[in-house]
């Protein structure tokens, strides 16, 4: 069980190229201080698909990287565990998008609003999980 990020270089690790983006195949990460660093994954499995991806990490083939609305449900049924405790991958923002109207109408505010509501609400119940999702 890797103790920090560092680590994912020399273990077996499963990376994910979606669109050619490498995402999965360059980790990011922050030290101690805040700052950002990265880490080559020893990728002995590389798709583009998370669905593979999960299903491969659950058979113990390698470590994975995930969002974590990717893999909660995992988590939640214990077949996949977060394997560092204090979450180290940078944080990324949940942004909702419309075309710009003026002014907005009430059926598209109230639809944002429910939106923003079930992420935070999904987000809140993540809380615990291994992970400490932004909010």
């Amino acid at each position: 069980m890797p103790t920090s990020a560092t680590e994912f270089n020399t273990l077996p690790c499963i990376g994910i190229d979606i669109s050619q983006r490498k995402f999965g195949l360059i980790w990011r990460f922050r030290d101690a201080t805040g700052h950002p660093f990265s880490v080559r994954p020893n990728v002995v499995f590389e798709c583009d698909s998370v669905a593979l991806a999960r299903r491969l990490c659950r058979h113990g083939v390698g470590f994975g990287a995930f969002f974590g609305y990717q893999v909660v449900d995992d988590i939640r049924a214990g077949t996949l565990v977060p394997v560092l405790p204090d979450p180290d991958y940078p944080l990324r923002p949940i942004s909702l998008l419309w075309p710009p109207r003026r002014p907005m109408p009430r059926r598209m505010r109230a639809v944002l609003r429910h939106i923003e509501l079930g992420i935070r609400q999904e987000l809140d119940s993540m809380r615990g999980l291994g992970f400490e999702p932004a909010r």
